[in-house]
């Protein structure tokens, strides 16, 4: 009788993701290492000494792997990391990778980043390793994750489908659960121009034996950035969890608003026009009617159980909704005066509607000496954004300078009337498949993964297979030699919807391939990691004269990394390294630019931190950081460019305890030198101005 009532609920069960262990087999052992379990929901970090960085990261479908025995190239930062920098912004954290820069004006509504020299775009970012659902016109809540990981290149077999660039890489958030130890804490801070930014973070486990966990996390930031732009962002993210024996489940919700006003302009330049001196940069460029309205909404459900010692099934179902409303100028390229044309004043309004499903099992089994993990990953993506069509104010053309504030009165009143285009949505849907296998006990590791994907998106239907092989052999205990062939498909680029001659226009997916060979030493106490790297893929730009936004020829970008991590004297922590980039056009129109350098790629770039505790002041740590960007071409002809620059950055933080409260107090300089300059916008054939010095003065509590 209790068989056939098993198998009945294991029928119901599968039906929803969930299976059950073989009638009469015993459970999993509760105490079996988590990285053995290849774990998906994740509750803390095992950092690398220091803190900074994390000692394994998310391999999207391949779950979490030791940073030193993954054949990739990854990182993870910590969320020590991001708190000790006094980091607000995705951009404030991911510029301690030499390979990656920023790709928009730091105070524009959205971050944006380009690794090895291709953008990726704020809605492929990944939300604890699943795509499709993050908001794409508001900033992330930084201080809400333990911690951000990066895995550069292409890797749709690993990640499954994106709806824009993956080929430089992928940046994926892994969202706060709640620890065995409670956790309350709270974070106060000051930006100098009246920029206050709070967060608190609150965890707990209660029930027997802690089966259920609750973490909280709520931050908010409001007052003036340094060029003047208003801000009022608040968002909340909650994860409530369940552990049972060896079923796991996680919800995690999550809400976030965020209204801008006079954002930070992203400038182009006209053709044949030499660069302007840059401009103050806490002068505010535009109106501060100008900005940006957004209102985002996520809920995730993860749900993981152990079928056997071996085998474990993990569904996964999620969705994000948001809205934003968008007034601002629209400007033509700059002149070599700093002069440009204001071509209308228009009310933009956009609506994301994304879901995401995914159904994973993962298993270990041995054939003829060999060790195999095996994963076997089925998953759909879909929705995007869709555009009203802009309520536009003619402006007889008007002129404005980068030097002065854009004097137009706001002709709008409230959000955007109009409704939204009801688009045929984006959507990918496919089969990963992946086996790591071991060979001379673990010495060798072999991964073999592919993914069938169809991509449908207005006017096109396509289909491919993208494979991923990678090699990682340990040549002693402390050194790795791994290389691997990865590609990645994604969805077709969309035409902006202002500033071409054909918005809205839909480009075909895209195709990019990467080879990669590197060494990995881990020296107890710190790590060094040295990669080459050579990524080709399609490229789309706007074309200066005639404003079509459209394919144009392959960008290939070669490259070396050299970085480090880590502790390598007691109190003496080292983070970053250099990155030379050699970003090429290939195959372009009647080969007029061929061998001509990519749009945005400075070819070398440092990132370098150190941090010292003062051996005589206990409590007491200092900190510096180098930022050294080269010159990049920000027009096809490279004719035009931003010239190099760097930047130094400061910092203190004190350690105590205040009535028996662990209390840090941190002071934190960003270009303590106040060097005003250009920034190519990485990957891009825009450019903005560089932040001036920044003092930011924050205080953290962590009650017991």
């Amino acid at each position: 009788m209790k068989s056939v009532v098993h198998l009945r609920l294991c029928a119901v069960l599968s039906a929803v993701g969930v299976a059950l262990p073989a009638y009469g087999q015993d459970a999993p052992a509760a105490g079996r290492d988590r990285r053995e379990r290849d774990e998906i929901v994740v509750t803390a970090n095992r950092a690398v000494d220091g803190g900074q960085v994390a000692g394994e990261t998310r391999l999207g479908i391949l779950g979490n792997g030791d940073i030193y025995e993954t054949p990739f190239s990854v990182k993870g930062f910590t969320s020590e990391l991001i708190l000790n920098q006094g980091a607000r912004s995705l951009d404030e954290v991911v510029t301690n990778d030499p390979s990656i820069r920023v790709a928009l004006n730091p105070t524009f509504v959205i971050d944006q980043s380009a690794i090895r020299g291709f953008v990726v775009f704020s809605a492929n970012y990944l939300f604890d390793g699943l795509p499709n659902l993050t908001a794409d016109r508001t900033r992330t809540p930084i201080l809400h994750f333990e911690r951000v990981d990066v895995l550069k290149g292409p890797s749709t077999a690993l990640i499954g489908g994106a709806t824009g660039n993956t080929a430089g890489g992928s940046i994926n958030f892994v969202p706060k659960r709640a620890i065995d130890e409670p956790v309350t804490s709270i974070d106060a801070s000051f930006r100098e121009s009246s920029s206050f930014a709070a967060h608190a973070d609150v965890g707990r486990r209660f029930g027997k034996d802690g089966m259920f966990g609750l973490r909280i996390n709520a931050s908010g930031e409001t007052g003036k950035a340094y060029n003047g732009t208003d801000t009022d962002f608040g968002s909340v993210q909650a994860a409530f969890d369940v552990r049972a024996g060896g079923f796991r489940a996680v919800l995690d919700a999550g809400y976030t608003h965020s209204d801008v006003g006079g954002f930070g302009v992203n400038y182009s330049l006209a053709a044949g026009a030499t660069l302007p001196t840059p401009p103050d940069p806490r002068l505010q460029q535009f109106p501060d009617w100008a900005g940006s309205r957004s209102r985002n909404h996520l809920g995730l459900i993860t749900a993981e159980y152990d079928l056997s010692d071996r085998w474990t099934l993990t569904g996964r179902a999620g969705l994000s909704y948001g809205i934003t409303n968008e007034p601002a100028p629209a400007i033509g390229p700059v002149r070599s005066d700093g002069t440009f044309v204001i071509n209308n004043l228009s009310l933009r309004k956009f609506a994301s509607r994304r879901t995401a499903l995914e159904a994973t099992v993962r298993g270990r089994f041995e054939t003829g000496g060999l060790n195999h993990r095996v994963v076997v990953s089925a998953s759909q993506f879909a929705g995007g954004s869709d555009f009203a069509p802009s309520v536009t104010v003619a402006s007889p053309l008007a002129v404005g300078s980068i030097y002065q504030t854009v004097a137009i009165a706001n002709p709008f009143a409230g959000d955007s009337p109009l409704a939204l285009d009801k688009l045929e949505q984006p959507r990918q849907r496919g089969v990963s498949v992946a086996d790591t296998i071991g060979a001379l006990n673990d010495r060798v590791l072999v991964t073999l993964a592919a993914r069938y994907q169809e991509v449908r998106q207005i006017g096109y239907n396509e289909n491919k297979v993208t494979p991923t092989i990678a090699v990682l052999i340990k040549a002693t205990d402390a050194i790795s030699l791994y290389g691997n062939y990865a590609e990645s498909l994604s969805a077709g680029q969309v035409a902006p919807a202002t500033g071409v001659a054909n918005p809205g226009a839909v480009l075909p997916p895209f195709v990019a391939e990467q080879y990669e060979g590197g060494v990995k030493w881990n020296a107890g106490s710190f790590g060094v990691t040295a990669a080459y790297f050579d990524i080709s893929q399609q490229s789309a730009i706007t074309d200066p004269t005639t404003l079509i936004f459209s394919a144009n020829g392959l960008q290939r970008n070669r490259g070396v990394e050299l970085e480090t991590f880590g502790e390598p004297v007691k109190g003496l922590r080292l983070l970053g390294g250099v990155a030379y980039i050699d970003g090429r056009q290939e195959r372009t129109p009647g080969g007029v630019t061929d061998g001509k350098k990519a749009l945005g790629v400075s070819p070398w770039n440092v990132s370098g931190s150190v941090e010292w505790d003062i051996p005589r002041l206990a409590g007491l740590t200092v900190t510096g950081r180098y930022i050294y960007t080269d010159r990049a071409f920000i027009n096809v002809a490279n004719t035009q460019s931003i010239p190099s620059w760097e930047r130094f950055d400061l910092g203190a933080r004190y350690r105590t305890e205040i009535a028996g409260t662990p209390t840090t107090v941190r002071l934190n300089v960003v270009n303590v030198l106040d060097k005003t300059n250009w920034l190519a916008a990485a990957g891009r054939n825009l450019f903005v101005v560089g932040v001036p010095r920044l003092v930011t003065l924050s205080v953290s509590a962590a009650f017991r």
